[in-house]
C-alpha cells in the first residue's frame, strides 16, 4: 500500500468516527399493538440484521410501530377509515430508543386502559415535560424529518420498487415527486389556482360594489334639496309658536301674583285648621281614655268575684300532690320489679334458645354417626371381632386337642363317647364363629370408633341437659322471689286508677292556681280607677269649652281657603299650557337639530362614499395585479414544466451516475450505465429509464425480464435512499435503512439473489444499521443477526432471535 493511500484511508476513518451521529434505531419495544398482544422488545444492535417470517406474520407492522411511536401515524392509519384506536388498543404502547446527534433518546407513544393518549419524551434519561403536541414538534425538530420524509428516507418498500419500473414515465414522474417532496409544488400548483379562482371571484364581487355605490352615491345626492327645504319649514313653525309661547308667560306671570297675595290669608288658616284639629284630636282621646277606664272598673269587680271562687278551689293541693307522690313512689318500685322480672324472663328465653342450638348440634352429630354405622359393610365392632377370633383360636386347639385324647382313649368307650360330643359341639361353635368372622373387616375399627363417639355424644347431651335444667331454675327461682316483692307492695289497678285521678284532678287545680296567681298580679296594676275617672272628666270639659269657641272662626276662614284653591288651579291650567307648548317648542327645535345633523352626516357619507368607491376601485387593481401572479405561479412557475423540472434536472444526473453503479454491482458488471431523462410529449411530463444492455445500445426498462427489471428498480431505490439520507436542509442524516421485501422473489437465480445481498452489505459504508424485511428464508443465513416474526395459533405476533 502507498503511504498517499494509508494517510487517505486514515483521514476517512477519522472523518467517519469524528463526525455528528445521525439518526439510528436502538431498540423497540412494543404491547397490546396491532397484532403484537404481548409484550415485544428487538434490539437493533447488529449493522446487518434480516427479519424473516410468513406473509401476514407481522413483520411490516415493526416499521408501522416505529412511525406510530414518532409521529403517531402508521402505513394502515394512513388508509382512509382506519383510526389509531385500530391499531394501538387501550393499554398497549411503543417504545423506542434511539440516537440523533450526540444525544440519546427515548419515545414512549401509547394509550391508557381509559382510552387517555400518552406521550413520553427522555432525553440523555432526564424527561423533557410539555404536553403531546409541544412533544410531537420537539421530535421532528430532533430528527429534522416530517413523517413523509422520515418514511421515505428511512423504508424502501417493495411497491415502491415496482412502481419505480412502471410502464408509464408520469407515474414514474409521481414517485420521484413523493419520494423528493417535489410533490409539494403540485399542491402549490393547485392553491395558485384556487387562489387565482378567489381572486378572480373577489375581482368581480369588488366590481359588483363599485356599481352599487354608484348607484347609492346618485340617489343620495338626490336627498340634499329635500332635507334642506323641511329644515326650513321647520324654522317658520318654531318662530309662530314661540311668539304664542311669549304671550303665555305674561298671563301666567299675573296669575301667580294674585296667587301670592292670597297665600298669607290661606296660610292663616291653615294654622287655624291644625290648632283645631289638634284640639279634637285631644277630645277624642280623653273620651276614648275614660271609656277605657271605666272598661278595667268592670273588669277589676269581676276579678274580685272570681278570685274569691279560686281560693277555695285550690286549699287541698298540696294534699293531693302528697297522695301523688306517695302512690308514684310505689309505682316506681313495682316498674322496676317488673322490668327487672322482664330480664330474668328474657335470659330464660336465652338460656333455653341456647341450649337448643347445642343439643340440636350433637343431636345432628348423633344422627351423622348412625348414618355412618349404616353404610359399614359389618355389624361386629373392633373388641367383638378379637373375640371371634380368640375363640376360635380356642376351638380350633380344643378339636385338635379331643383328637389326639381320642387316639390314646380307644378303649374306654365313655370317655371317648364324651369326647366325640365335645368335639361335635365345638365344631357347632366354631361353625357360627366363622361365619361371623366373614363379617370382619376394617370397617370394625371405624364401628368401635362411632359407638365409642356416639357414647360420648349421649353422655355429652345428658350433660348438657342437666346443664340447662339448673340454669332455668335459677332465673326461675329469681322470677318468684320478684312476683313475691310485688306482691307485698300492694299497688293494685285500684290504687293505679286513683293516681291517673289525682293527676288529672292536680293538673286542673294548677290551671287554677296560676289563674289566681295572675289575677294578683292584675290588682297590682290596675290601681286606683275612680281617681283616673274623675280627673278626666273635667279634663273633658275644658277641651270642650275651647273647641266649641274656635269652630265659629274656622268656619268663617273656610272661605278664603275656596278661593285660594280656585285661582291656585287655574295658574295650574295655565302653567300646564305654557309646558305643552314649550315641550311642542323644543319637540321642534330637537326636530329641526336632528334633521340639520342628518344632512351633514348625509353629506359626510356621500363624501365618505366617494372615497369608498375610490379605495374599492385601488383594491380591485391590486386583485387584477395578484390575479396576473398567481396565473403566472400556476402556469409557469409551480407547474410540472418549472421547478418540479428544474429540480429534477438538477437531481436526476447525479443519481444515474449512482444507479449505474448499484446497478453494475447487482448485476455483476453485466449492465454498468443508466440514465434518468425527464420529458415533456403532448403536455405529459415523466421521467424515462434508459439502461445500455450488453449490446452498448440504450433500452427503455420495461424491455428487460422481470428479474433485471427488479435488480433495475433496487439500484435506483438504494440509490434514492442514498439521496434522501443525505440530503441537508430538510432532511436529517439517516444512519438506518429497512428494505421491506424489496421484491426478492421476482429475482430468477440464486446469484441475483446473492449480489442483491452483497449490495445491502456493501450499503453499510453508508448506514450504520441495514434491516432486511423478507418472507424468503434461505437469503438470511449470512446476515449476522437474525429475527424470526411468526403467529400464533391465537393469532398473536411473536419475534424469535434465531441469531
Amino acid at each position: 500500500m502507498k503511504l498517499d493511500d494509508f494517510f487517505e484511508q486514515q483521514k476517512t476513518k477519522l472523518e467517519l468516527e469524528y463526525r455528528p451521529r445521525g439518526f439510528l434505531v436502538r431498540e423497540l419495544e412494543l404491547k397490546n399493538f396491532m397484532r403484537y398482544l404481548d409484550k415485544t422488545c428487538i434490539k437493533f444492535d447488529k449493522k446487518f440484521i434480516v427479519i424473516v417470517g410468513k406473509t401476514g406474520a407481522g413483520k411490516t407492522s415493526l416499521l408501522d410501530a416505529i412511525t406510530f411511536a414518532l409521529y403517531k401515524r402508521t402505513s394502515r392509519t394512513d388508509l382512509s377509515g382506519v383510526k389509531i384506536e385500530d391499531v394501538c388498543k387501550p393499554g398497549g404502547y411503543v417504545k423506542l430508543k434511539f440516537t440523533s446527534g450526540n444525544s440519546e433518546y427515548e419515545v414512549e407513544r401509547g394509550i391508557k386502559h381509559t382510552g387517555q393518549p400518552y406521550l413520553i419524551l427522555k432525553k440523555d434519561g432526564r424527561k423533557i415535560e410539555g404536553k403531546i403536541p409541544e412533544l410531537d414538534r420537539e421530535i421532528a425538530n430532533i430528527i429534522g424529518l416530517d413523517y413523509i420524509g422520515f418514511r421515505n428516507s428511512t423504508f424502501i418498500r417493495q411497491e415502491e420498487m415496482k412502481e419505480l419500473g412502471s410502464a408509464k414515465g408520469s407515474e414514474r414522474l409521481e414517485i420521484f415527486q413523493k419520494l423528493f417532496r417535489l410533490d409539494v409544488f403540485e399542491k402549490a400548483k393547485e392553491i395558485a389556482d384556487e387562489k387565482l379562482k378567489e381572486v378572480s371571484r373577489e375581482i368581480s364581487r369588488i366590481e359588483d360594489i363599485i356599481s352599487l355605490e354608484k348607484s347609492r352615491l346618485e340617489k343620495e345626492e338626490k336627498e340634499i334639496p329635500r332635507r334642506e327645504e323641511e329644515i326650513e319649514e321647520l324654522k317658520s313653525k318654531i318662530a309662530k309658536i314661540e311668539y304664542i309661547f311669549e304671550k303665555k308667560k305674561i298671563e301666567v306671570k299675573k296669575y301667580e301674583k294674585e296667587l301670592e297675595e292670597k297665600r298669607k290669608k290661606y296660610e292663616e288658616f291653615i294654622k287655624l285648621k291644625t290648632k283645631y284639629e289638634e284640639l279634637n284630636k285631644q277630645f277624642e282621646k280623653i273620651k276614648n281614655e275614660i271609656f277605657e277606664a271605666e272598661k278595667r272598673k268592670r273588669e277589676l269587680e269581676y276579678l274580685l268575684k272570681r278570685k274569691k271562687i279560686l281560693e277555695t278551689e285550690i286549699r287541698d293541693i298540696d294534699r293531693i300532690k302528697e297522695d301523688i307522690e306517695v302512690l308514684e313512689k310505689i309505682k316506681n318500685a313495682k316498674d322496676g320489679l317488673l322490668r327487672e322480672k322482664n330480664i330474668y324472663k328474657d335470659n330464660l328465653k336465652s338460656i333455653i334458645e341456647k341450649y337448643r342450638r347445642k343439643k340440636y348440634k350433637i343431636a345432628l352429630r348423633i344422627e351423622k354417626e348412625k348414618n355412618r354405622i349404616k353404610n359399614l359393610k359389618t355389624s361386629i365392632t373392633k373388641e367383638e371381632a378379637f373375640d371371634l377370633l380368640r375363640n376360635e383360636g380356642a376351638l380350633n386347639e380344643r378339636i385338635n386337642r379331643i383328637d389326639l385324647e381320642v387316639e390314646w382313649l380307644k378303649r374306654n368307650a365313655t370317655l371317648l363317647r364324651r369326647l366325640l360330643k365335645e368335639k361335635e359341639e365345638s365344631k357347632q361353635k366354631l361353625d357360627l364363629i366363622k361365619n361371623k368372622i366373614k363379617l370382619i373387616n376394617e370397617d370394625c375399627f371405624i364401628l368401635s370408633e362411632i359407638k365409642r363417639n356416639l357414647q360420648e355424644l349421649e353422655r355429652e347431651l345428658l350433660l348438657l341437659e342437666e346443664e340447662e335444667e339448673k340454669e332455668k331454675q335459677k332465673n326461675i327461682d329469681k322470677i318468684k322471689r320478684i312476683d313475691e316483692e310485688i306482691e307485698k307492695l300492694g299497688f293494685d289497678h285500684e290504687k293505679e286508677t286513683r293516681l291517673s285521678k289525682l293527676r288529672e284532678i292536680l293538673k286542673e287545680k294548677e290551671r287554677k292556681r296560676k289563674e289566681y296567681e295572675d289575677i294578683l298580679k292584675k290588682f297590682s296594676q290596675i290601681g286606683n280607677i275612680d281617681d283616673e275617672i274623675r280627673k278626666k272628666t273635667i279634663e273633658l270639659r275644658d277641651l270642650e269649652s275651647k273647641v266649641l269657641g274656635m269652630s265659629h272662626k274656622y268656619k268663617e276662614m273656610e272661605k278664603i281657603k275656596e278661593e285660594y284653591e280656585k285661582i291656585k288651579i287655574k295658574t295650574e291650567n295655565l302653567k300646564n299650557e305654557e309646558r305643552k307648548i314649550e315641550n311642542n317648542l323644543i319637540k321642534l327645535k330637537e326636530e329641526k337639530r336632528i334633521k340639520e345633523i342628518e344632512l351633514e352626516n348625509k353629506k359626510t357619507e356621500i363624501l365618505n362614499l366617494k372615497k369608498e368607491i375610490e379605495k374599492l376601485k385601488d383594491e380591485l387593481n391590486k386583485f387584477k395585479e395578484n390575479a396576473e401572479i398567481y396565473s403566472l405561479l400556476k402556469e409557469r412557475i409551480f407547474h410540472k414544466r418549472g421547478v418540479v423540472m428544474h429540480a429534477l434536472n438538477q437531481l436526476l444526473p447525479n443519481l444515474a451516475r449512482e444507479t449505474s453503479e448499484n446497478l453494475m454491482e447487482l448485476t455483476d458488471g453485466r449492465f454498468n450505465r443508466v440514465e434518468l431523462i425527464p420529458y415533456e410529449q403532448n403536455n405529459q411530463y415523466g421521467i424515462s429509464i434508459r439502461v445500455y444492455g450488453v449490446d452498448g445500445r440504450p433500452h427503455d426498462v420495461q424491455e428487460f425480464s422481470g428479474g433485471e427489471k427488479t435488480q433495475i428498480n433496487a439500484a435506483l431505490r438504494f440509490a434514492i435512499a442514498r439521496e434522501l439520507a443525505s440530503m441537508k436542509g430538510s432532511y436529517s442524516r439517516m444512519r438506518i435503512l429497512f428494505i421491506d421485501e424489496g421484491d426478492l422473489g421476482s429475482l430468477d437465480t440464486e446469484v441475483s439473489r446473492e449480489l442483491f445481498v452483497r449490495k445491502l452489505f456493501n450499503m453499510g459504508e453508508f448506514f450504520d444499521r441495514i434491516i432486511l424485511i423478507t418472507h424468503l428464508t434461505e437469503i438470511a443465513e449470512r446476515f449476522e443477526r437474525k429475527l424470526r416474526v411468526y403467529m400464533t395459533e391465537d393469532g398473536r405476533s411473536k419475534v424469535e432471535v434465531l441469531r
